[in-house]
């Protein structure tokens, strides 16, 4: 799905619905202009042939992510997945690469690669040295500054048309998901928003029932909580039923599974970036909690408030 109308059939399908059984979205987009593809993937494979294939998969998911591209984030966090890491440690790398395990020259490469898709006008020569330090020669340096590069070509152009990550991709596990953003059914209602709901969109509401009886859900919503609030969002966390419990100093610790991230560190990240909590009053007193535990930026406040706190702009709301 995307925007623009796209070939029925095309020349360039044949071989990817022989290969993946399906024709991927990108593809259809490229379908209107095959000189322009064909032009990109030689380009695409002479970048890859310079670089170490899981130096240049990480970069590329660095860059796609903070570009804001979920159809690149996601492929590419496929090929790892398939390739290199197990769920745990792809989750951990989404999560904080600086804490993942990764060897310091990952860590250095993928700091760069961030730098250069946010705003390759800013890099300085020092970024250059901290790459050389990590014993990086020149050449591999050029091959990180094309990918990341090729990347900004190729995610600028699927975002422009709104071409919507194939199905394949939810397939993958939730963690990874909503940490690279929209898919799915909710990339399809994306397509579809006016104009009007699309100016509706600074804030955001994460709404939450559950508890530590089931971690995992726990940790997709502070997943999802911190990506907008550290991508400036002023983000709400409403805490009703057992999520009450949350909002207490020293329950939220725990690791939904191998791998995934410590919900304390995600709690602490949350707090960095100037998240609050609003905690239903009725659900906090039914539990006989006290108040006098409630972490940073968590009050108690029902609807009313909440509805205050979105104000007459609107939130983009998500309920786990």
């Amino acid at each position: 799905m995307t925007y623009l109308s796209t070939p029925i059939e095309s020349p360039l399908y044949q071989a990817e619905r022989a290969a993946l059984g399906y024709v991927p979205n990108y593809l259809r987009v490229l379908a209107l202009g095959p000189e322009v593809y064909d032009a990109w993937r030689q380009l695409g494979e002479a970048v890859k042939a310079g670089m170490d294939p899981r130096r240049y998969e990480l970069v590329t998911l660095t860059a796609a992510r903070r570009l804001g591209s979920a159809y690149c984030g996601l492929a590419h966090a496929a090929v790892l997945r398939e390739r290199f890491y197990d769920d745990a440690a792809l989750l951990a790398i989404l999560a904080d690469r600086h804490d993942a395990g990764l060897a310091p020259v990952d860590v250095a490469v993928m700091d760069f690669a961030e730098h250069v898709a946010a705003d390759p006008v800013t890099v300085a020569e020092a970024d250059i040295e901290t790459l050389r330090g990590h014993g990086l020669v020149d050449g591999d340096i050029f091959q990180i500054v094309l990918a990341v590069c090729l990347r900004r070509f190729f995610s600028g152009i699927l975002s422009a048309v709104g071409a919507v990550p194939d199905p394949v991709f939810d397939e993958l596990h939730p963690g990874i998901r909503a940490a690279l953003g929209t898919t799915g059914v909710e990339a399809v209602q994306e397509l579809f928003t006016t104009d009007k709901e699309k100016s509706m969109v600074g804030k955001a509401v994460v709404s939450l029932t559950t508890g530590l009886e089931d971690p995992e859900r726990v940790t997709v919503a502070f997943l999802v909580a911190v990506g907008a609030a550290e991508q400036g969002r002023p983000t709400l966390m409403f805490l009703t039923k057992e999520a009450a419990r949350l909002a207490l100093d020293g329950v939220a610790t725990a690791i939904a599974c191998d791998g995934c991230p410590q919900l304390a560190d995600l709690v602490a990240r949350y707090a960095k970036a100037g998240g609050r909590y609003l905690v239903c009053p009725i659900c906090f007193h039914a539990r006989v909690l006290d108040r006098e535990r409630l972490i940073e930026g968590a009050e108690l406040g029902g609807t009313v408030p909440m509805w205050q706190w979105i104000g007459d702009e609107g939130a983009t709301t998500f309920s786990y």
